[in-house]
């Protein structure tokens, strides 16, 4: 059974998790891959918000601007990518939709984003995001733009790598592309087949499995029992996260 694993999500968005877990047994630590830095463009007061999907709590956290027009003004309708954006949102007085599973793919499964075709669509997201969104909803026919109000900065855990090659931790969480690519960055190849990737998404794992890495475990869900579950096989009652990458 494994006890230890190391979590990569951005500072201040693993405290949860980490509670869980250590309620559960398991040794954690907590090694942020990235740091969010928040843009905040401006936005013109007068293009209209029709349909306005957030892919993430970051995006609802760094939309200062788009949110005040949210609140401010009579509006379209407002999609989230999972249930704790939704939740962000609300806490903002801006109702919104979301999946019952967080992700793009399955925010794309609404129907009320099925015949968008000449729709406006504002995409609240983080700077070189996934493009699924856009490509999907622009070949359904929506009149598509993206309002990219943060950016995604690597980051070098000064004793990560020391710990992965002591063995002190050989479990690790990545819950995006973005923190795969940092991970790879900061450990070097000779580690790549010596720990168990932990990933929230086919998608990070088939990036993961293409650059070399060997043991991967795939979380049925992006939830703290998921993970649990997924890496010591304790279940727990279900509490979900969201984020897309």
């Amino acid at each position: 059974m494994a006890g230890n694993l190391v979590l990569t999500r951005p500072a201040g968005s693993n405290a949860q998790l980490q509670v869980t877990l250590k309620q559960a047994g398991m040794r954690t630590l907590e090694a942020p891959l990235i740091e969010i830095q928040g843009l905040d463009p401006a936005i013109d007061p007068k293009a209209p918000l029709e349909t306005v999907i957030f892919t993430s709590q970051n995006a609802v956290k760094h939309a200062r601007g788009l949110i005040q027009r949210l609140q401010n003004t009579s509006r379209g309708m407002v999609f989230a990518v999972g249930a704790a954006t939704k939740q962000m949102l609300a806490s903002h007085s801006v109702p919104a939709l979301a999946p019952l599973q967080p992700g793009s793919e399955f925010l794309l499964q609404l129907e009320d984003l099925q015949q968008v075709r000449g729709k406006r669509i504002t995409i609240v997201t983080g700077r070189a995001g996934r493009g699924l969104l856009e490509s999907e909803l622009t070949a359904r026919g929506a009149k598509v733009e993206r309002y990219e109000c943060y950016e995604r900065l690597p980051l070098d855990p000064p004793e990560l790598k020391r710990l992965l090659q002591d063995g002190e931790y050989d479990h690790v969480l990545v819950t995006s592309v973005d923190v795969l690519t940092a991970l790879m960055s900061c450990i070097g190849k000779s580690l790549y087949t010596k720990i168990t990737l932990v990933v929230t998404a086919a998608r990070i794992a088939e990036a993961a499995a293409s650059k070399g890495f060997t043991d991967l475990i795939e979380v049925q869900g992006v939830g703290a029992a998921e993970i649990l579950e997924a890496v010591s096989g304790v279940r727990l009652a279900r509490e979900r996260f969201d984020h897309e990458g």
